[in-house]
């Protein structure tokens, strides 16, 4: 074979292999990207009031806070999510100050609670639907700041507990009604960095993270980028808002799985058990 024939040969095979290395080199790279799943079902606004009883007006029955003789008012807001459910109904975890009133003793199949002299109060929950329930309340811990409600005919989805705690700069998120702001299909997400645990005078060790919060967003979620629960919204910062403490990750799964079981032994016989049991991711 000549040599310029071998020559033109040899450079056609050079300038295809070039040319196949430069096309795979250029071929796009998938990326998988998955995005945060808001899991908006699993939150609810709780409500606290007041029924005061109206002077001389005596009900046929003292604890049917809906009859003519009780006047009522909003006393409070805060914020929950659902943790755990049953066929009748599911459990919400909130902050233990929603719920540690004086007159509220947590106690099996109560939903109306002494509130001095002939006056009741009562806490209520709503989901996205805005639809509204009576909350029982099963146990607070005011040292630790959580509180933990079981609610009759609410069957959201349950939040996914996180299998591990959350390091110092990961992405945290939160669902919360800060101010009671929340409507039907509606609830404002945040966003924001876990710090680190922070030791504070008067809430105790708590985590910190950088995500904007104020009155009515306590007790409200805080998830990891796998949308589980790794605490929930304890205290703010009046000065600065965007700065939140919310309850440790070990405390709170301890609370909800301690409280939920005993929960469970308490009911056995009471109601028709088919539980959902809790889930971690």
């Amino acid at each position: 074979m000549p040599n310029n024939i071998k020559n033109i040969l040899i450079s056609i095979v050079v300038l295809l292999i070039c040319f196949f290395f430069m096309v795979s080199c250029s071929a796009p790279v998938k990326q998988v990207n998955k995005k945060f799943k808001w899991p908006r079902q699993s939150f609810v606004k709780v409500e606290h009031r007041i029924f005061t009883l109206t002077p001389a007006c005596v009900p046929d029955d003292p604890s049917d806070v809906y009859s003519k003789c009780y006047t009522s008012e909003s006393a409070g807001n805060g914020s929950g999510a659902i943790v755990a459910r049953s066929k009748s109904g599911s459990y919400i975890i909130t902050a233990g100050h929603v719920c540690s009133k004086e007159g509220v003793e947590p106690k099996l199949n109560v939903n109306v609670y002494p509130a001095g002299d002939n006056d009741k109060r009562a806490f209520y929950v709503y989901d996205l639907d805005l639809f509204k329930y009576h909350a029982e309340i099963l146990s607070y811990d005011n040292d630790e700041d959580l509180c933990l409600m079981y609610v009759w005919g609410l069957f959201g989805k349950p939040l996914k507990i996180s299998k591990k705690p959350p390091r110092p700069g990961d992405i945290a998120y939160n669902m919360a009604a800060p101010g009671g702001l929340f409507q039907k299909n509606m609830v404002p997400l945040f966003q924001g960095r876990f710090s680190g645990e922070y030791n504070n005078y008067h809430h105790g060790k708590k985590f910190l993270y950088t995500i904007p919060v104020m009155g009515g967003a306590s007790g409200s979620p805080i998830l990891n980028k796998k949308g589980a629960l790794i605490g929930i919204v304890s205290a703010g910062n009046m000065r600065f808002h965007h700065i939140m403490l919310g309850t440790r990750y070990s405390d709170t799964v301890s609370f909800i799985t301690y409280h939920i079981k005993s929960d469970i032994k308490k009911r056995l016989g009471t109601i028709e058990l088919n539980y959902k049991y809790i889930t971690f991711r």
